[in-house]
Order: structure tokens, then sequence, then C-alpha cells
């Protein structure tokens, strides 16, 4: 018996450095979520170099608007005009990876939208808000049992959950101020 409790302990151990590892390494979406909000604070101070390095990292990060506005070329145009130097950086085309949408909420108002997640894959979901409202972030699975749940008063919230089965996941933001407000929802 000593012999298979010494066994289960140095394969426990072994075990243990993977997973510290795989905790500490950061998701797609909370890349992406930094990226943005680097760009956003680059984009208030008026600082072209920052404002450039985060259009490159969003590029890097393979990160693509899910419809409208591609905001990593438009931060590039407007780096140039605040005196970046663009031949300095490589740009790289868009694979598909994270995606990121601007959405807008009403004051004490609620967005909602689905999107598709794979069973036993890990699914990471931010939301980016440039003031930092008070906003809570919200996953259903399509029986209306939350999947995660977030709230904060914070620029970047985010929630992190492995899905049972393939299928369609409700994705809630509300907003508890009393000013509607924009946000950047960033998804894996």
């Amino acid at each position: 018996m000593k012999v298979h409790l010494r066994t289960v302990l140095v394969l426990s151990l072994m075990g243990l450095p993977m997973a510290l590892a795989a905790q500490a390494s950061p998701r797609p979406a909370d890349l992406v979520a930094e990226a943005l909000s680097a760009g956003l604070q680059a984009e208030a101070d008026h600082d072209g170099p920052a404002l450039l390095r985060a259009a490159e990292r969003l590029d890097s990060l393979g990160a693509h608007p899910e419809a409208g506005e591609d905001i990593a070329a438009y931060w590039r145009k407007a780096a140039v005009g605040l005196g970046a130097d663009i031949r300095t950086t490589v740009s790289r085309g868009r694979t598909l990876g994270p995606a990121y949408s601007a959405r807008d909420v009403a004051a004490m108002g609620r967005f909602a939208t689905h999107q598709s997640f794979n069973a036993g894959e890990k699914a990471n979901i931010a939301v980016v808000s440039p003031g930092g409202e008070n906003l809570q972030l919200s996953v259903l699975d399509d029986d209306g049992a939350p999947a995660c749940r977030q709230s904060r008063v914070s620029k970047r919230i985010s929630c992190t959950w492995v899905p049972l089965w393939t299928g369609l996941f409700r994705i809630e933001v509300e907003n508890a101020a009393d000013r509607p407000t924009r946000f950047y929802l960033i998804t894996n």
C-alpha cells in the first residue's frame, strides 16, 4: 500500500508544475482585452507610438472585429497622424482567432448576444470599458443556468469556463450606471 501511495504522490507532484503553468498563462481574450485597454489609453493620451504598439499587438494576437470598424486599422492611421513612424513595425495578416466588437448599453440597461463554444475547450470572454463603469458580465447556457458571472467597477472584467457540451451560450452585459456606456466585448 505504501508503494501505491508513494507512486500516486510522485505522479501528483509531477503534474503540479504543468497545472501551475496552465493557470499562469494568459488567456487569448484577456490578452486582447489588455491590448484594447492600452490602445484606448493611448488614444486618450494622444500618444502615437503607444497607439501604434496597441494596433500591432491586436494584429499579432490575430484579433479581428466581429463586425464593423477594425480598430487596429483606425489606431494605425491615428498613430501616424500623431507622429508615429509606421515604418518601424511589421503588419501581419489577420487569421481566425480572438474577436472583439464595440457595443453600447443604455443606462441601467442590458446588452445580450449569443456565441457558440466547443465542449471541453476553455472559453474566455472579456469586457473592456474605457470609463471603468459598473458592468456585470454573465454567461448562461442554453438552459439559462449560469456558466460564469463577474461584476465589478473596473475597466476590464472577464469570465472563463469549460463548456460541458458544444452549443450556444448567452452573453449578457448589464450597466448599473445611470448613464449609457460603450464597451468592447472580446471572445476567444
